[in-house]
């Protein structure tokens, strides 16, 4: 059987001293002869501002589609506060709360646009060889659907700047469509490039 898997991504983050920007984008999608049976985009982009050493303000647009979720596209631009709880050489651990607006193109549905408030976590510890795991969680909260996503990272430096890198994504939607589901999980195992 002649099947194609693509799956990829981007994530950089440039920091001077008060401004940061975060670019996310990543692409999944896996087809037979017969049918497309995975298809997932995603865009991200974030820009923040510290204004006391562990304090951030920041707005965020993030795009995502995926039409195996009943979703034709989803939306959110959001404002928010960004507090980084523990700062140390082998241990990060930051949450932030937002909050913004939403338009949700769902299949065969018009489009719907409300607010969201938007919560997340991210912790990264980095093992004295170098290895390193991270994990975080995403909610978006709209009206009539709460979207979760979350990333698990095991990663291991190989040579130069590559390194292996094994991630399991999940992604939840509380209200699909009755032949759709709720959860997508995706496990991958790849090289990554530092730089």
């Amino acid at each position: 059987t002649d099947t194609r898997h693509l799956n990829g991504g981007i994530k950089q983050k440039f920091v001077d001293q008060r401004w940061s920007h975060e670019l996310e984008a990543s692409m999944l999608r896996h087809d037979t002869p017969e049918k497309v049976t995975a298809e997932r985009y995603l865009a991200d982009y974030k820009v923040a501002y510290r204004y006391r050493p562990r304090m951030e303000v920041f707005v965020d647009f993030r795009g995502l589609k995926n039409r195996f979720a009943g979703y034709d596209y989803q939306l959110y631009e959001t404002v928010g506060y960004r507090l980084t709880l523990v700062d140390k050489p082998q241990d990060t651990f930051k949450v932030e709360a937002g909050y913004g607006l939403t338009q949700v193109q769902k299949i065969d549905v018009d489009k719907e646009s409300t607010t969201v408030l938007r919560l997340e976590y991210e912790y990264v510890h980095e093992f004295e060889n170098k290895n390193k795991f991270s994990t975080d969680l995403l909610a978006l909260a709209a009206e009539d659907n709460t979207h979760f996503h979350s990333v698990t990272k095991i990663k291991a430096p190989l040579v130069w700047n590559i390194a292996i890198e094994f991630s399991l994504k999940v992604n939840h939607n509380t209200i699909v469509p009755e032949t759709k589901k709720k959860t997508d999980t995706t496990t991958t195992i790849g090289l990554v490039y530092d730089y």
